[in-house]
Formats: structure tokens, sequence, C-alpha cells
């Protein structure tokens, strides 16, 4: 099914529990954009001052909100860049939020971008976040934890009464000569209903991803 492209508007009012409700100033309507308040909501979390975050896939974000990188020119990034091969060196930042398209159908006519794997932006992002630095990224899918880090916490991300619910999730990069253990790993059938209310039910595209992000055959994605 074509995805309808409107004209882009300020982001809904954010809905991550309760105690994580704010409203913020609308940035530039270029598409790809936090909900209100997010991005102060998740200081706590990720440990560290809010100009000291790396925004991957940054979108609508303004000059000033941390660090940008995005592939669009039209964005006016900080830095134009994929966010699978970032031009910083290993563990050069404090933490890094992604809010990447969260379907190959997304990305090719909201964005006009190639649709890139959480997987492979968890690893880049692993690999420029300082050891025990955090990583959060908002999709449909809460994705496994890559080489090198531990998941911390997943949140559920409502925009509203009716609407698709996403995820936030937070890994953490492993700290050097600490042994942090194995990394509980929820079984797929729950993993999968967790966020039945959100784009499984109805983009084919994200459920083939989903399935490949617990196939033990598909590791390495």
């Amino acid at each position: 099914m074509p995805v309808s492209v409107l004209a882009p508007r300020p982001p809904p009012v954010l809905v991550l529990y309760e105690d994580l409700f704010d409203f913020g100033e609308a940035p530039t309507p270029v598409y790809g954009q936090y909900p209100r308040g997010l991005i102060k909501r998740m200081l706590p979390w990720l440990r560290c001052e809010r100009h000291q975050i790396l925004h991957v896939c940054s979108g609508a974000l303004p000059r000033g909100e941390g660090i940008r990188v995005d592939i669009r020119p039209e964005a006016q990034p900080d830095f134009l860049a994929d966010g699978r091969a970032l031009p910083f060196a290993d563990g050069e930042h404090a933490a890094v939020m992604l809010d990447p398209p969260y379907c190959p159908e997304y990305a090719e006519s909201l964005y006009g971008v190639e649709y890139p794997r959480p997987s492979h932006l968890l690893r880049e992002a692993a690999r420029v976040v300082r050891p025990g630095g955090r990583i959060a990224i908002v999709h449909y899918i809460t994705p496994k934890p890559v080489a090198g880090t531990r998941f911390v916490k997943a949140f559920g991300l409502s925009t509203g009464f009716d609407m698709p619910m996403r995820a936030v999730t937070v890994f953490e990069r492993f700290m050097p000569g600490i042994d942090m253990g194995e990394t509980p790993e929820m079984p797929a059938t729950e993993h999968i209903a967790a966020i039945a209310g959100g784009c499984v039910s109805w983009c084919p595209a994200c459920a083939e991803d989903l399935a490949m992000t617990h196939s033990p055959d598909r590791r390495g994605m």
C-alpha cells in the first residue's frame, strides 16, 4: 500500500508514561521529528548533558540541539553522513539517539533514502559511543543488543489514541575489563506481542524485519 505523503507538521504530544509528559517547541517542518519533550525526558536514561547527545537521523532537529547527523542535505545537519558509516572516532561521544525510518516504504516515500536496518545503525552507534555510554533508538521494533552492548530499558511511545505504538529502546556499551554477564533475551513471541499495537499489524516490511531480527540465521543483521 503506498504511503500518503502530506506536508510535515509539528510533532504531536509525547505520551511516554505520565511522568514523561511535556510540551516543547515545534522544530522546523522537515520529515523526521521526535515527539515533543522526548529528548529532555530521556536525559536521565542517557546520563549525559543534552548538548552532548549525538543525534543520528536527526531530521528536523534545530541547530544547537546536540550534534546532528543526517543523510539528507535539506535537513541541514551538522554532519552530512550515513548513520551506518559515521565520521567519528571510536568512543568519541557521550550518548547517541537514533530515529531512523521505520520501514523501507517510509524510507523511500517520505525521506527518499535507502532503509537502514536498526542493527546496522546500532553497531555503528556502539562504535562511536564511549564505554559506559548509552544509545537510545526510536523504532517500531525493539532490536536485540548488538555486540559490545547490553539492554537497559524499553519504553512504549504513543502519539495519541488509535495511533501505532513505537518503542524507545536503551542500550549501554560495555566498560572494558568489566564482566556485565549475559544479557537476558526476550522470547520472540513475547517481543512480538509487546509491539503488536504498532507497525507489525499493518506494515509487511516491518514485520519481515522483525522476523529477521529474531531469526537465528540472521544474527549478523
